[in-house]
């Protein structure tokens, strides 16, 4: 018996008895040969391919970068581009070169860079010009001198300040300590005081509203205090300047109130001649209301107060009628007769 086609049992460690084939296969050994083969020699072809396009693409021309020192801008990206390369441009100031040229570049002039890479050209944008004195605090004239002393000139503009002082700078443009530039102008910016303020809303509304509006506005209220019928005690009747009108601060603000009916006192008239009692009642703002009456004869209160309708020092409104009563001895005064001697 030939022992390759005995086919003995085998035990695996799991499950059940296998039978193992012990034969040669050499038609299916030679294919998966030949198939291997075959992919490694494409992967070879494709490698070869890649590294050749490898090295196409990392073929970059190199140039000579140009001289750009002292030619315009324009003159320098004309030549910057036409070598293949690209131009970057910072602009500074310089006081030697003008406006517009190119005073430095990065990198330098003959150096070898490949072909589309970046040259930086530094292009002067003028002069910086002299350092900015201290301006701030100092009235217009004196700053504008100290500035001309410094080769600049000066401008001025005029802005509202709640703290510095009219006629003084409240700031510079550029400030102190920079550089003014080209243009040599420094702009001033003058104090013409605080900024006008808009008078509130007001008729109407309680006083103590009003007040404290005035007080954050920093404007001065000028009360008067007036009686007006059908108007709530403490309301604010009128305003001057009125509503919505401009004033500086500090301003008056002169306010009209509302308040009680005024009250006055009542004399004492009662024993007084009626003239001399209604010329008090009157001075005192009440309206003397006369009636007569008749006394005993001889009575020493003829044409005088008997009584008053309202008793001395009660209070009461203005233009109150009192009463008065003047007493009036009806009987006619005794005649009176004369002797003459005769011729």
């Amino acid at each position: 018996m030939c022992p390759v086609a005995d086919k003995q049992p085998r035990v695996t460690e799991i499950g059940r008895p296998e039978d193992v084939d012990g034969r040669r296969h050499p038609v299916a050994t030679g294919i998966a040969m030949a198939s291997l083969l075959l992919v490694l020699g494409l992967t070879w072809v494709g490698f070869t391919s890649a590294v050749d396009d490898a090295d196409k693409q990392v073929e970059v021309t190199d140039v000579e970068v140009p001289v750009l020192w002292g030619r315009t801008e324009e003159e320098a990206r004309k030549m910057v581009e036409g070598t293949g390369l690209i131009m970057v441009v910072e602009e500074i100031p310089n006081d030697v070169f003008p406006l517009g040229v190119v005073f430095s570049q990065r990198p330098i002039a003959g150096a070898i860079v490949e072909q589309g890479s970046s040259i930086i050209a530094m292009v002067s944008t003028g002069s910086a010009g002299p350092i900015v004195p201290e301006t701030v605090g100092q009235q217009a004239a004196e700053a504008a001198a100290l500035l001309a002393a410094n080769g600049l000139i000066s401008e001025t503009d005029s802005v509202n300040s709640e703290e510095v002082r009219v006629g003084e700078v409240v700031a510079s443009s550029p400030r102190a300590g920079e550089r003014s530039g080209p243009s040599m102008t420094v702009v001033l910016k003058v104090s013409i005081g605080p900024a006008p303020r808009v008078v509130p809303a007001a008729v109407g509304l309680p006083a103590e509203d009003v007040l404290q509006e005035l007080g954050r506005l920093e404007l001065v209220p000028v009360v008067t205090h007036r009686y007006q019928p059908g108007t709530e005690v403490g309301t604010v009747v009128s305003v001057s300047p009125v509503a919505q009108s401009s004033v500086q601060r500090g301003s008056d603000v002169k306010l009209v109130v509302s308040s009680p009916k005024p009250t006055v006192r009542v004399p004492g008239v009662t024993g007084l001649l009626e003239e001399t009692a209604m010329e008090a009642l009157v001075e005192a703002d009440l309206q003397p209301v006369v009636r007569r009456v008749r006394i005993p004869s001889g009575d020493t209160r003829n044409g005088r107060v008997v009584s008053q309708g309202i008793i001395l020092d009660s209070d009461v409104p203005a233009a109150t009628s009192v009463e008065i009563l003047i007493g009036i001895d009806p009987t006619p005064p005794p005649a009176t007769t004369s002797t003459v001697a005769p011729p």
